[in-house]
């Protein structure tokens, strides 16, 4: 899992790039231990962040189940499928 620093819509932001787990080990949970402690990993060091992805629509259904929204039309990416764009807003600090 990799998250690279990158503006969002002229916000700081965090991009999550590369995130995967190999077919055997998905439904396990392993996926979502994983965002949530790299998640808590990059808040925790850079404080309230804006985070966006590029999702393959095959995973749409997991970053909103994380509390992602769907930020823009769906959109192909050459040799990998067809992608949406989506956003994780700041957590309250209140």
């Amino acid at each position: 899992m990799t998250y690279v620093r990158r503006q969002f819509e002229g916000s700081d932001a965090y991009q999550l790039r590369g995130m995967a787990v190999t077919g055997e080990l998905r439904g396990k949970g392993l996926g979502r231990r994983l965002y949530e402690r790299s998640l808590q990993h990059v808040s925790d060091e850079t404080g309230n962040e804006l985070f966006w992805c590029n999702s393959q629509m095959r995973a749409k259904g997991f970053y909103e189940r994380m509390g992602w929204n769907t930020a823009g039309e769906v959109f192909e990416i050459d040799g990998v499928g067809p992608h949406v764009r989506m956003v994780l807003q700041p957590r309250s600090t209140s």
